[in-house]
């Protein structure tokens, strides 16, 4: 037996689970289990498998699996990712590059940085250059057709008040469709916070409801070698009784003693 093993066996009795309960709860097969307790990991199908059912065996205790790893590496067999982490481990590294070799590669991220800082700047200019260019010929080719559209806007004064009429239009026709929109809006609000009290207070029924279900209380004598996991399999069929039990009876602790009395709340 392995000191894993006995690590693994001494926090299984401090729950006061036994092989049967433990297989209940991490669904592995006994066999497997005990082959774990007596570092027979032979008969186990692969490391991988050997590791898998050793972190769940360790979380069903109450143990750090991470922990227990690391203080028992060697009676862990170890998978395929730790033995290329060793054999990279030990690889030799390269040899040093000669020592102008180095100066270079030490001064080529400079250059490179200088090389780009003067490529960005230049492209800069080119743009501006360019930018400044267009905007000029914009300017020279607008500027008539401003004046001659002003002078047009002058002989025939009826135009611009069609075009007054038609921008007035349009601003009235956008502000009630905003006006609209934002009416609808609200009324939608209106709509999802009257839902969802409604959705609250069938919640609020519900729930008082269930504090309402009547309950049935069964009376039950703790037998010799029962424990607070096995009575609660048998009333609720899992580990959540066992929260109720310990509240119901204003038990501090998981521990029970033989022919001591317990109330069991059952629902009717």
């Amino acid at each position: 037996m392995t000191e894993l093993g006995k690590r693994l066996i001494e926090a299984r009795e401090e729950k006061g689970m036994s092989l049967e309960d433990l297989q209940t709860v991490t669904k592995i097969q006994k066999r497997y289990l005990l082959a774990i307790e007596q570092g027979n990991y032979d008969i186990i199908p692969g490391k991988f498998y050997v590791r898998a059912f050793i972190k769940q065996y360790a979380e069903a205790v109450g143990l750090n699996p991470e922990q227990l790893f690391e203080e028992f590496r060697k009676d862990v067999p170890s998978t395929y990712n730790d033995e290329v982490s060793d054999k990279l481990s030990n690889i030799k590294p390269q040899r040093e590059l000669p020592k102008p070799a180095s100066k270079v590669l030490e001064l080529l991220p400079t250059i490179l940085i200088i090389g780009g800082v003067l490529v960005v700047i230049a492209i800069i200019y080119v743009i501006v250059q360019a930018v400044n260019h267009d905007s000029g010929q914009k300017n020279n080719q607008t500027a008539p057709q401003q004046s001659e559209s002003k002078y047009e806007v002058s002989e025939d004064s009826s135009l611009a008040k069609d075009q007054k009429k038609k921008e007035k239009a349009a601003k009235e026709k956008e502000e009630r469709e905003k006006a609209a929109a934002a009416k609808k809006r609200e009324q939608q609000q209106l709509a999802l916070q009257k839902q969802q009290e409604e959705k609250k207070r069938k919640e609020v029924e519900e729930k008082k409801k269930q504090e309402e279900k009547p309950v049935r209380v069964v009376q039950h004598t703790v037998g010799p070698e029962e424990n607070l996991y096995r009575i609660s399999m048998k009333y609720y069929k899992s580990r959540s009784g066992e929260e109720k039990i310990k509240a119901y009876n204003h038990l501090n602790g998981n521990s029970v003693y033989s022919g001591q009395v317990l109330n069991i709340p059952l629902e009717n």
